[in-house]
C-alpha cells in the first residue's frame, strides 16, 4: 500500500517541513517501492539545498542504498559530504564511493580498514551473541568487498543464524538480505537467487522490495543472469 504511506508521508511533510526524517523516509519510500529515482532524486536536492552543515548532510544521506544509487553518481554530492563522526562509517563510505567509481584498489584500502575497526569491536567480547549481529553481517560484506570469499561467507551465515528472521522480523531480514549480497558478490549466483526467492516471498518488507533490488549496483554481479529480470518481474507482479 505504498500509495497510501505517501500520502501519509507528504501530510506529514506538510505538518512539519523541518522535519528531516520525514524527508528521509520518502527517498527510501520511492526508491524501495516504486523505484522512483527522479523524485527520490529531486527530493533530496530540495533538502540539501536548505542544509548548511555538511555533517547534517551526511547524516541525511546515511544509508549504502541512498548513496549507491542517488550520491556517488553525483558529484555535486559527494563533495558535499566531508564529515562525521565515526570513522567507521567515514570508511564505510569511502569504501563504496570508490568501489562504484571503478577505483577498486583504492576502496580496497578503506575497506580493509573498516575490517580491523569490526573485528577489534568483536574480539574483547566474550561471547558472541544477538547484539553482535549486526557488526558481524557487515564484516561478511567487507570480505566480500575485498575478494576473500570464504571468510565473507562465514560471517555472513553466522549472522543470520545468531539472528534468524524468526527471532527479529526487522534485523534479521537485514542480515538475510546482506546474505544475499555476499552470496552476489562472492560469485555464489545460485544461492543468491534462492535467497532472493525466499526473501521476496515473504510478507512484504520495506527493507528489501524487487525494486530496489532492480536499482541498486550492488547486484550487478547477477543482473545479467536471465533469472535476474525473470525473479524481478515474478514479484513486482504481485500485489502490494
Amino acid at each position: 500500500r505504498y500509495d497510501e504511506a505517501e500520502k501519509y508521508f507528504l501530510l506529514a511533510r506538510m505538518l512539519g517541513p523541518d522535519d528531516r526524517h520525514t524527508t528521509y523516509i520518502m527517498i527510501n519510500l520511492y526508491l524501495r517501492a516504486d523505484g522512483k529515482v527522479d523524485r527520490a532524486k529531486e527530493l533530496l536536492h530540495e533538502t540539501i539545498a536548505e542544509t548548511d552543515s555538511d555533517e547534517i548532510l551526511y547524516t541525511f544521506v546515511d544509508g549504502p542504498l541512498v548513496q549507491r544509487v542517488l550520491v556517488f553518481s553525483d558529484f555535486s554530492l559527494v563533495s558535499r559530504i566531508s564529515s562525521t563522526d565515526s570513522p567507521s562509517e567515514r570508511h564505510l563510505f569511502n569504501a563504496e564511493m570508490y568501489y562504484q567509481t571503478g577505483e577498486v584498489d583504492l576502496a580496497r584500502v578503506y575497506y580493509d580498514s573498516l575490517r580491523v575497526s569490526i573485528e577489534s569491536s568483536i574480539a574483547g567480547m566474550k561471547e558472541i551473541g544477538p547484539r553482535l549481529s549486526p557488526n558481524i553481517s557487515r564484516l561478511g560484506f567487507v570480505y566480500a568487498r575485498m575478494g576473500i570469499k570464504d571468510k565473507a561467507i562465514k560471517y555472513g551465515e553466522m549472522a543470520v543464524e545468531i539472528l534468524p528472521v524468526s527471532r527479529d522480523a526487522v534485523q534479521g531480514l537485514v542480515h538475510l538480505s546482506r546474505l544475499a549480497m555476499i552470496y552476489a558478490i562472492v560469485g555464489e549466483h545460485d544461492k543468491a537467487f534462492e535467497l532472493l526467492d525466499r526473501i521476496f516471498a515473504m510478507p512484504v518488507s520495506i527493507i528489501i522490495t524487487p525494486e530496489l533490488v532492480r536499482l541498486d549496483p550492488l547486484w550487478d554481479p547477477i543482473r545479467d543472469d536471465p533469472r535476474f529480470d525473470k525473479l524481478i518481474d515474478k514479484y513486482s507482479e504481485a500485489p502490494n
